[in-house]
């Protein structure tokens, strides 16, 4: 059997019809092959549509999710040695609460769930039955930083704070408990303080290749492309980037790093993100 599409052929193993003595009709298949449709008694039009094959690109992705939970293990052994120097759950976690930012330092809840749910390139798997019905729902504590930013239409995230408020203690937590709950080949949360960023010299894309080569070596090693593996499974959205200390990029050239950032996630409609700064700075860039 023969089945054309896109200016490729594809062929498909399929041997034998056989009639029997007694005049019934019986089908034999022998061979590799792809599904085999048989029927009888056809009234009227009958369209099938062709089946479609596994994109090339995908090839291999095995080694990729592979690679994604080795580094959720190794993320994960990071933070929690880091969480016990700096005594996060001695005796108790300390309690943080937030609320939903002034509305000039966000876009309007309208706006992400029309991104979420016609952006070009976006998942059509989103499911808005978790979403919340405005950013009035987002006010919360402790451990439910989890639960709000699944309940964020788009998956990205601004934490803005005060200094000393706890930002960089509820990032860490929030990378633990995100970890905790992550299943074989979910994407896999990194912190990355972006201080020794340089927007004015390198997109996000490659700095973070580079960082994440320098934080976790096996991932500047080449992959199966011939690219390091950070930047497969930064291609692959196979991470989810919580960024911390914009406020940490010198005055001149925030506003370039957050253009820089808008870019990435432009490129990667699905790419989840979680951004920290001091709320002063981020309201003034």
């Amino acid at each position: 059997m023969r089945n054309r599409r896109r200016g490729t052929s594809v062929e498909r193993g399929v041997e034998g019809e056989g009639r029997t003595g007694d005049g019934e009709t019986r089908n034999e298949f022998s061979g590799s092959g792809g599904p085999v449709i048989q029927g009888r008694d056809f009234h009227g039009a009958v369209t099938i549509n062709g089946f479609v094959d596994r994109p090339a690109g995908t090839t291999g992705d095995a080694a990729l999710v592979q690679a994604a939970d080795d580094l959720a293990s190794a993320v994960q052994r990071q933070w929690r040695e880091e969480a016990a120097l700096r005594r996060l759950n001695d005796p108790y976690p300390l309690p943080v609460r937030w609320r939903p930012a002034e509305p000039q330092l966000m876009e309007s809840w309208r706006s992400l769930v029309r991104l979420a749910t016609t952006g070009v390139g976006r998942a059509a798997s989103a499911s808005p039955s978790g979403w919340a019905p405005g950013p009035e729902e987002l006010t919360g504590g402790g451990g439910e930083l989890v639960k709000v930013l699944a309940s964020v239409p788009t998956g990205r995230l601004v934490l803005l704070g005060d200094p000393g408020s706890g930002k960089s203690m509820l990032l860490v937590r929030l990378v633990l408990d995100l970890l905790a709950r992550r299943r074989h080949g979910d994407p896999v949360p990194v912190l990355v303080p972006l201080a020794s960023w340089d927007p004015d010299r390198e997109d996000l894309d490659l700095w973070l290749e580079q960082r994440l080569g320098i934080d976790y070596p096996w991932l500047g090693d080449p992959g199966r492309t011939g690219t390091a593996r950070a930047r497969e499974l930064l291609d692959a959205g196979a991470i989810l980037l919580v960024l911390d200390g914009l406020d940490e990029i010198p005055d001149r050239v925030r506003g370039r790093a957050i253009a820089r950032i808008n870019d990435a996630l432009g490129h990667r409609p699905d790419l989840g993100m979680v951004l920290s700064s001091r709320s002063a700075p981020f309201a003034a860039t």
